[in-house]
């Protein structure tokens, strides 16, 4: 396709001095209707509760912007969004950008919008070749850095051709993972490369900021460009496949199978949950995406946000696992239920997605309780793949469900924590009727503020004999990087070839001694606080029940201790007091038999 000029002068109007500080939060878009936080130009415009970049006509170039912010892109992130083109040409890409006014190329078609864009990176979505092109259809990022952007293969930093169609006006989902060295790039859950990026080099500001958006072009040939849902935060949670606790721990019938969090099975009176053991900040803005599929009839799952406890898990049924029904339900939470299964007249009909809580209360199923409710206008018990997209913008919460916008509420999550941060996770439930309820992946991305550590679980007193192996083991929250050290009798413990693990979260001694007994304790540590606890340890006294030192450890030796009781001669020179407690008497006697029986040193 040969480029076409394409008037650009309402592109190129400058916008209102973006922010200059980094934007460290995450933001998400289940729908793009009644949003102040974008910034359309050129052919853009938001049709329904979608993005629509270029309308189905030539020579069209749009872009959209996330506005007034420039989010943090040189930490670990990750972003996400579906994405419809309905057809042939020319693509659109998703740009990160160091520029206080919008500056777009010189042309339309195959510039994709971008083309000309000084300090950019794009990570474009191609769907018509042009020349020399890599054939359509391909993804491709695309840079010069601080130099002018160009959407040719000579500026490709890395590739790769699309083994489907992408014109083919269905929905496609996008997942950009960076770790901060390498950008990863999915589409349709597909991993299609993953190449080392510096943001620093000339894309982002000197504070690792950018702007972040997306543009499309149309030529001679046209397509509607639409994107449906997007999303973007710290790479906090991120789990492709479910295997560990340290993706999320489960609790009641929750258990992880073929990658997946089952979170019940197909049978009837099952509740389960599981929680990411890290508790998010909740009250300023973040965003989470995950992708689940149901097998059966009911009752449901939820997303939930509590401050409860890091095993916390509700009633069955209806009760979604969250929900008070014969067990309590979960109190200081906020419950995104997919319900389907309408009980008793009191709640909407299945399927349905409604935003429950009771504040710092139980929390409740029943529909008095709901901020917002909205009917799905789909079956989610099919046993195919759905994914749900819940953002929050620090004061409305927002659920679509497959690029559907489904409910919101206002929310304010101080009214159900005890301080900014709280756990989440997932919890479902069958009563009579079942389903095998599938958490399939998960994304959270959270504002990068610095959580307090706290102590999850304790050491209690505890004791062991001489050249035991011991564990001590402790787990622990709080923002990253975390650190952690040991301390016996006040002074700080070293590993030195016996103890092992001083500065982990588990301490192991190989072969206990005397010099191990007394008062432990054990820190938690990150940039912004310490927590910490202890617990006393004895190490067992020594003892040689072969008191008459004949080399054998028998009934003579009771019958020489039973003799020097009481008065008797003691060649050996051994203690009569065999159990320590300041007395010679029969109890020593007692103490040697139960010793030489195998019962262990007094």
């Amino acid at each position: 396709m040969i480029r076409q000029p394409v008037a650009l002068a309402s592109l190129l109007l400058a916008v209102p001095a973006l922010a200059q500080t980094c934007y460290e939060g995450a933001f998400g878009f289940p729908g793009f209707a009644g949003r102040p936080d974008v910034r359309l130009f050129g052919s853009a415009e938001v049709i329904g509760n979608e993005l629509q970049l270029t309308p189905a006509a030539p020579d069209q170039v749009g872009a959209a912007w996330f506005a007034p912010f420039k989010p943090k892109f040189t930490d670990a992130w990750f972003m996400e969004f579906t994405f419809r083109l309905d057809g042939q040409s020319d693509g659109f890409a998703l740009v990160l950008q160091n520029l206080d006014a919008w500056q777009g190329g010189t042309c339309g078609g195959s510039c994709l919008g971008y083309d000309g864009m000084e300090q950019s990176l794009a990570v474009e979505f191609d769907t018509f070749a042009f020349g020399p092109e890599i054939p359509d259809d391909h993804v491709s990022v695309q840079s010069n850095f601080a130099g002018p952007n160009s959407s040719g293969d000579g500026s490709s930093l890395v590739a790769a051709v699309l083994p489907f169609d992408l014109n083919d006006n269905q929905p496609h989902r996008a997942r950009l993972v960076y770790d901060e060295t390498n950008l990863t790039v999915w589409v349709d859950g597909q991993q299609l490369f993953s190449h080392p990026i510096d943001f620093t080099q000339g894309i982002a500001s000197p504070e690792g900021c950018a702007v972040v958006g997306f543009t499309g072009a149309t030529g001679g040939l046209y397509c509607r460009q639409i994107i449906s849902d997007w999303a973007f935060g710290e790479l906090g949670i991120n789990v492709d496949t479910f295997s560990t606790v340290s993706d999320a721990l489960p609790v009641g019938d929750a258990f992880f199978t073929g990658g997946a969090l089952r979170l019940t099975q197909n049978v009837s009176g099952q509740a389960g949950a599981a929680w990411n053991l890290q508790k998010q900040i909740v009250v300023e803005p973040w965003v989470t995406t995950f992708e689940f599929r149901l097998d059966g009839q009911a009752d449901g799952f939820a997303f939930v946000v509590q401050d409860q406890s890091f095993n916390a898990l509700g009633g069955g049924g209806s009760g979604l696992g969250y929900a008070g029904n014969g067990p309590p339900g979960i109190a200081r939470s906020l419950a995104v239920e997919f319900d389907t299964f309408s009980f008793s007249g009191l709640e909407a009909p299945a399927d349905h997605v409604s935003i429950q809580t009771r504040f710092a209360d139980q929390n409740s199923w029943d529909d008095a309780d709901s901020l917002g409710l909205g009917v799905l206008p789909f079956d989610i018990n099919d046993n195919q793949v759905h994914r749900a997209v819940i953002a929050y913008d620090g004061v409305v919460l927002r659920v679509a469900v497959d690029g559907v916008p489904i409910a919101q509420a206002e929310v304010d999550f101080a009214d159900m924590s005890d301080g900014q941060a709280a756990w989440v996770g997932f919890t479902g439930a069958t009563g009579a009727a079942s389903a095998s309820q599938d958490i399939l992946n998960w994304r959270s991305g959270h504002s990068l503020g610095c959580l307090n550590t706290e102590l999850l679980t304790f050491i209690f007193d505890q004791s062991a004999n001489p050249g035991d192996l011991v564990e001590f083991h402790f787990d622990g929250s709080g923002s990253m990087p975390r650190t952690y050290q040991w301390y016996l009798n006040g002074d700080q413990v070293v590993d030195d070839g016996n103890i092992l693990g001083s500065d982990t979260d588990t301490l192991v001694i190989l072969s206990v001694g005397p010099e191990h007994a007394g008062l432990w304790n054990y820190g938690l540590f990150n940039d912004c606080s310490g927590v910490g606890s202890g617990f006393f340890f004895t190490v067992n006294p020594t003892c040689d029940p072969d008191l008459n030192q004949d080399g054998n450890v028998d009934q003579d030796d009771v019958l020489y201790l039973i003799n020097v009781v009481g008065g008797g001669d003691n060649p050996s020179g051994i203690d009569p007091d065999f159990n320590q407690d300041g007395n010679v008497d029969q109890d020593d006697v007692a103490a040697l038999i139960n010793a030489i029986g195998g019962g262990g040193c007094p």
